[in-house]
Protein backbone atom coordinates (compact mmCIF):
# COMPACT_ATOMS: atom_id res chain seq x y z
CA UNK A 1 0.00 0.00 0.00
CA UNK A 2 1.57 3.71 -1.18
CA UNK A 3 1.69 6.55 1.86
CA UNK A 4 -1.73 8.20 1.45
CA UNK A 5 -0.97 11.47 3.35
CA UNK A 6 1.07 10.67 5.53
CA UNK A 7 3.63 12.36 8.00
CA UNK A 8 6.68 10.82 8.11
CA UNK A 9 9.43 10.99 11.24
CA UNK A 10 12.48 11.37 10.05
CA UNK A 11 14.89 10.91 12.95
CA UNK A 12 18.51 12.59 13.46
CA UNK A 13 21.44 9.87 13.19
CA UNK A 14 19.63 7.16 12.02
CA UNK A 15 21.08 7.26 8.84
CA UNK A 16 18.16 7.34 5.84
CA UNK A 17 14.43 7.09 6.37
CA UNK A 18 12.43 5.60 3.72
CA UNK A 19 9.51 8.24 2.64
CA UNK A 20 7.79 5.57 0.36
CA UNK A 21 6.71 2.55 1.77
CA UNK A 22 5.64 0.58 -1.85
CA UNK A 23 7.39 1.42 -5.03
CA UNK A 24 6.28 4.56 -7.11
CA UNK A 25 5.70 2.88 -10.62
CA UNK A 26 7.18 4.51 -13.96
CA UNK A 27 4.70 7.29 -14.84
CA UNK A 28 3.27 7.59 -11.08
CA UNK A 29 4.06 11.05 -9.12
CA UNK A 30 4.79 11.64 -5.58
CA UNK A 31 4.08 14.51 -3.99
CA UNK A 32 5.76 14.99 -0.66
CA UNK A 33 7.40 18.37 1.14
CA UNK A 34 9.59 19.25 4.67
CA UNK A 35 6.91 19.90 7.72
CA UNK A 36 9.73 20.36 9.93
CA UNK A 37 13.46 20.44 9.58
CA UNK A 38 15.63 19.90 6.56
CA UNK A 39 16.22 16.84 5.25
CA UNK A 40 18.25 15.44 2.43
CA UNK A 41 16.55 13.35 -0.26
CA UNK A 42 17.73 10.54 -2.41
CA UNK A 43 16.05 7.68 -4.49
CA UNK A 44 16.88 4.17 -5.44
CA UNK A 45 15.83 1.12 -7.93
CA UNK A 46 14.77 -0.98 -5.03
CA UNK A 47 14.27 -1.16 -1.29
CA UNK A 48 17.63 -1.78 -0.34
CA UNK A 49 18.56 1.52 2.05
CA UNK A 50 21.21 4.42 0.31
CA UNK A 51 24.49 4.12 1.96
CA UNK A 52 26.07 6.27 4.33
CA UNK A 53 28.32 8.17 2.12
CA UNK A 54 25.79 8.54 -0.78
CA UNK A 55 24.08 12.36 -1.22
CA UNK A 56 20.79 14.06 -1.97
CA UNK A 57 19.26 16.45 -2.25
CA UNK A 58 18.81 19.13 0.52
CA UNK A 59 14.66 20.31 1.05
CA UNK A 60 14.27 23.01 4.03
CA UNK A 61 10.82 23.28 5.99
CA UNK A 62 7.78 24.00 3.63
CA UNK A 63 10.13 22.85 0.73
CA UNK A 64 9.46 20.10 -1.41
CA UNK A 65 7.76 18.49 -4.99
CA UNK A 66 4.52 18.27 -5.82
CA UNK A 67 3.06 15.41 -8.67
CA UNK A 68 6.15 14.38 -9.86
CA UNK A 69 7.61 11.30 -11.19
CA UNK A 70 11.14 10.50 -8.97
CA UNK A 71 13.06 10.57 -12.13
CA UNK A 72 11.96 14.11 -12.49
CA UNK A 73 13.54 15.28 -9.00
CA UNK A 74 16.84 12.67 -9.42
CA UNK A 75 18.32 11.41 -12.53
CA UNK A 76 19.01 7.39 -11.54
CA UNK A 77 17.33 5.05 -13.76
CA UNK A 78 14.28 2.97 -12.71
CA UNK A 79 14.23 4.51 -9.38
CA UNK A 80 11.18 3.80 -7.23
CA UNK A 81 11.75 4.18 -4.13
CA UNK A 82 12.30 7.98 -2.27
CA UNK A 83 14.33 8.17 1.04
CA UNK A 84 15.41 11.20 3.20
CA UNK A 85 18.01 11.99 6.04
CA UNK A 86 17.35 14.47 8.64
CA UNK A 87 20.39 17.40 8.70
CA UNK A 88 19.66 19.10 12.13
CA UNK A 89 19.76 17.44 15.64
CA UNK A 90 16.02 17.61 16.26
CA UNK A 91 15.19 15.00 13.11
CA UNK A 92 12.18 16.48 10.53
CA UNK A 93 8.98 15.41 9.32
CA UNK A 94 7.94 15.32 5.82
CA UNK A 95 4.53 14.59 4.17
CA UNK A 96 4.46 12.13 1.75
CA UNK A 97 1.34 10.91 -0.63
CA UNK A 98 1.89 8.82 -3.96
CA UNK A 99 0.22 5.76 -5.40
Amino acid sequence: MAQDQQLVDVSSGTGWTQLTNADVASGSTITFQVREGMVEVHATINTTEPTSGERGIVYRTLEGERLKEISEIIHLASAVRLWARALGADGAKVYVDHA
